[in-house]
């Protein structure tokens, strides 16, 4: 396994959505055109700031906000936009808190919180699906060795995927 700080959250998250959006990832091929999804995300980004929060990057990886306790541990937050892909974004938040706890931090737990809505999904530390996360960084081993996979039509195609244009030639 290659080392895991060398994988982003997105490549985490991409590899649990579509094989040809972690392979465009992995091979930095990004869509930053301004697409409705891009702005959305970039709009999450920015709108949920709260005193108490510090935005950390660790390597490739850059952790929208990292809350400390009073005992010193750290709390990983997450800022998306619906639960459609809560799966995808509980992994990428436990790859998150693993590169953390391997740099050195202390960790209480996780949480994702979803944008316009007070609901908040909490990932346990330690992590209780690390074996599902160790086949997610072996297949983006794969996938960092390998061609482009063919595009396959999923749900998120035409429903928030900002690689739509690439893979079908429309918006």
């Amino acid at each position: 396994m290659k080392n895991r700080s060398d994988y982003r959250g997105t490549d985490i998250s991409y590899v649990c959505i579509c094989q040809r959006r972690a392979w465009l990832s992995l091979h930095e091929i990004y869509i930053t055109d301004g697409t409705e999804y891009v702005k959305l995300g970039i709009y999450a980004n920015n709108s949920e700031r709260n005193y108490g929060y510090s935005q950390v990057t660790i390597g490739r990886n850059k952790i929208d906000y990292v809350q400390f306790t009073k005992e010193g541990k750290c709390i990983v937050h997450e800022f998306k936009r619906g639960r459609r892909l809560i799966e995808a974004d509980k992994f990428q938040i436990a790859h998150y808190m693993n590169i953390a706890n391997l740099h050195g931090y202390l960790l209480d737990h996780g949480e994702i919180h979803l944008l316009g809505s007070k609901k908040i999904f909490r990932v346990n530390f330690p992590l209780e699906n690390e074996d599902e996360l160790n086949e997610k960084y072996k297949m983006l081993d794969m996938l960092k060795d390998t061609d482009i996979p063919k595009a396959k039509r999923c749900h998120f195609c035409f429903s928030g995927c900002s690689y739509v244009e690439f893979c079908w030639g429309v918006t």
